[in-house]
C-alpha cells in the first residue's frame, strides 16, 4: 500500500494554538450554518489567512513525492488550503473524492486529533462500498494519495476537535513500486 497511500508526520507549525482557537471559534460562531455552508466560509478566509501554513503543507508534500515517485514533474498546487473540522456532536461526512483527474494528489494535513475512538480515514474502492484502506490518523500527519480516490473520514468520539486540512497537487507522477 506505501505506492498508493504515503504518510508522513511532521510538526508544520510551532505555536498551532492560535490557529486551532481561530478556527473553532469561526466554527461555533457560525454553527447554524449547515456543515457545507460552514466549509465554504471557512474555506474562503483560510486561502488568504493561512497562506504561510498552505505553502509549508505543499512545499513538504511536493519535496516528499520528489523522493516516493520515480517521476514527479510539471507539479503545481491547485487550490487553497480547506478544512474539515468534527468532533462527537458535530460530524458531517460523506464518501467522497477530491476530483476524476488522474494527475491529482490530495495531501491531507492533520493539524490537531484527538486521542479516542474513531476518527480513521477510510479509502473506498470506484464503487464507493468497497474498502481499501483504513487508517488511524496521529497529530501533524501529512497524507498523500491520489484524488480520484473516494475516501470518507469516520467520527471521532471526542468533546476535543478533530482539524484536518487539505490541498490538492497536479503532477505527473509514476510509481517507483
Amino acid at each position: 500500500m506505501k505506492s498508493f497511500f504515503i504518510v508522513h508526520n511532521e510538526k508544520l507549525v510551532e505555536d498551532r494554538l492560535p490557529i486551532y482557537h481561530d478556527l473553532i471559534d469561526k466554527y461555533l460562531t457560525n454553527e447554524h450554518l449547515n456543515v457545507r455552508q460552514q466549509h465554504k466560509l471557512f474555506n474562503f478566509e483560510i486561502k488568504y489567512k493561512y497562506t504561510e501554513l498552505y505553502n509549508k503543507i505543499c512545499n513538504v508534500a511536493i519535496n516528499i513525492c520528489k523522493n516516493e515517485f520515480i517521476k514527479f514533474e510539471n507539479y503545481q498546487p491547485v487550490d487553497s488550503l480547506k478544512t474539515y473540522i468534527s468532533n462527537k456532536d458535530n460530524y458531517d461526512s460523506w464518501v467522497h473524492n477530491h476530483g476524476l483527474v488522474y494527475n491529482s494528489l490530495t495531501i491531507v494535513y492533520y493539524f490537531s486529533v484527538p486521542k479516542a475512538n474513531g476518527g480513521e480515514l477510510v479509502l473506498y474502492k470506484q464503487d464507493q462500498h468497497t474498502e481499501i484502506s483504513r487508517y488511524k490518523p496521529k497529530e501533524y500527519d501529512l497524507l498523500i494519495f491520489p484524488s480520484y480516490v473516494y475516501h470518507k473520514p469516520l467520527k471521532i468520539d471526542s468533546n476535543n476537535f478533530r482539524i484536518s486540512m487539505n490541498t490538492t497537487i497536479e503532477a505527473d507522477y509514476t510509481y517507483k513500486d
